[in-house]
């Protein structure tokens, strides 16, 4: 028999943990950029713009390679944090 209960309950704390850490992390980049002027504030607004241009599948392999060097694979945590500062930097835009 396979263990659907297990999954769902996974799905649902994946889901829940980045969304969670998406928007509190979009909602502080999306404050800073819009009300702080600070000394290189054009750049990193630039700089977020560009990493939002670059498809995921670029970036796939590289990002595997990092979550294999710290055995991360097969874990809760290499699933979870590559996925948090990508949709974060959208997010504060998008606010």
């Amino acid at each position: 028999m396979t263990p659907y209960r297990r999954w769902f309950l996974n799905s649902v704390f994946v889901s829940t943990v980045l969304t969670t850490a998406q928007l509190i992390l979009g909602v502080f980049a999306a404050f800073a950029l819009s009300r702080f002027k600070f000394k290189g504030r054009e750049l990193l607004f630039f700089f977020v713009l560009c990493t939002m241009m670059i498809p995921p599948q670029a970036v796939m392999l590289p990002t595997f390679m990092v979550i294999n060097s710290f055995n991360w694979v097969n874990t809760y945590w290499g699933l979870m944090l590559p996925h948090i500062p990508e949709v974060s930097t959208g997010g504060g835009l998008l606010s």
